[in-house]
């Protein structure tokens, strides 16, 4: 069965709790342009709720080769695991992180293979956020707290000898996002959810407040959308009988690079279209013409702020030094400025 082609158009804190708060054929794409540049045996148990930090898993991470994550927003997962098992075996997933989960405290939910958690919403049915990760990938757990708010549940995984944090987001339309709450900085990170918000950038006619907020967010930690406006829509209407995109997937620069999105064909009822995140451990970015004459400008930019601002001349041709370093962040800053700027003014 072909489940990858598609014809439709139209802050993190150390494990305190796991709840996270009472909230209600395209082709493959790597990640954008400007963003440059068998399993081992293990015993675990799925895990729930607990305290301090939860390490599972081999103690010994995967072999070079792809990193596969599926994001899904399931509305339900208990009465669907066996289409869920297929595709996970299908597409090779070793990562699966679903939104609106549906659990019940009672319920148990486990797939042969994969380590489970999850963060289920009390007092209500739906709602609840749940990872699952291959018993063969060491695991770290972590909650976030989000003061009630939107639903953030995640994990640091050990591959190819590099951690990578992947958040887990499903924020209802009713609450505040709480993106502030994940802390993504000095670190390889990817963030996929159901973030509920409208924009331009991910296939919207117009932005929202949400989708403002999620794009100034986006901006201020620095991380590239793997969304593109052309790619196919995830979710389907029924009430409103229209295709749209709220469940969006970010990453830092160095993840970005290695990234491809690809929106897989219906899943087990749900109106939310499965997403597969693939990552290449193996690929190693090569610096293009372009980008060394892009650098080069760069730096000629940063040499004429260097002289103006201190009053000195040119570098010396015969050792080509010139302490640059420190002017370099006002260039970086006025990229952020005029990203700003433009997405005001739109």
């Amino acid at each position: 069965m072909e489940t990858t082609e598609s014809t439709l158009q139209c802050g993190a804190i150390p494990l305190r709790t796991l709840q996270g708060g009472k909230v209600p054929g395209p082709m493959p794409r790597m990640g954008p342009p400007s963003a440059s540049g068998g399993p081992l045996t293990s015993s675990c148990q799925a895990r729930s709720r607990g305290t301090g930090e939860i390490t599972t898993g081999s103690t010994d991470p995967p072999t070079h080769r792809n990193i596969n994550i599926l994001q899904w927003n399931a509305e339900g997962i208990y009465n669907k695991k066996i289409p869920l098992t297929e595709r996970l075996q299908q597409e090779n997933i070793d990562i699966a992180c679903i939104q609106e989960s549906h659990l019940k405290e009672n319920q148990r939910f486990t797939i042969r293979g994969y380590q489970t958690f999850r963060s289920d919403r009390e007092g209500r049915t739906k709602g609840g956020v749940a990872i699952l990760v291959r018993n063969s990938i060491p695991t770290q757990e972590f909650a976030v707290n989000t003061s009630n708010q939107a639903e953030i549940h995640g994990v640091t995984i050990k591959a190819d000898n590099q951690h990578i944090q992947i958040f887990n987001v499903y924020s209802p339309s009713d609450r505040d996002l709480a993106l502030d709450t994940m802390q993504t900085q000095d670190s390889k990170c990817l963030i996929v959810g159901d973030f509920n918000s409208h924009s331009e950038a991910w296939g919207y006619k117009e932005a929202d407040r949400r989708g403002e907020e999620v794009e100034d967010w986006q901006v201020d930690n620095g991380l590239i959308l793997l969304n593109d406006p052309d790619d196919p829509p995830s979710f389907f209407s029924r009430r409103w009988l229209s295709c749209t995109s709220p469940d969006l997937a970010f990453a830092t620069n160095g993840i970005s690079r290695i990234a491809t999105r690809t929106v897989l064909n219906q899943l087990g009822g749900s109106d939310h279209r499965p997403i597969k995140i693939s990552l290449d451990l193996n690929f190693k970015p090569q610096t293009t013409n372009a980008q060394r004459q892009k650098e080069a400008i760069e730096t000629q930019i940063l040499i004429d702020i260097w002289i103006k601002v201190s009053n000195r001349g040119p570098p010396d041709p015969e050792t080509n030094t010139l302490p640059i370093e420190p002017v370099r962040p006002l260039v970086t800053g006025g990229k952020t400025n005029i990203m700003e700027c433009a997405r005001k003014g739109r």
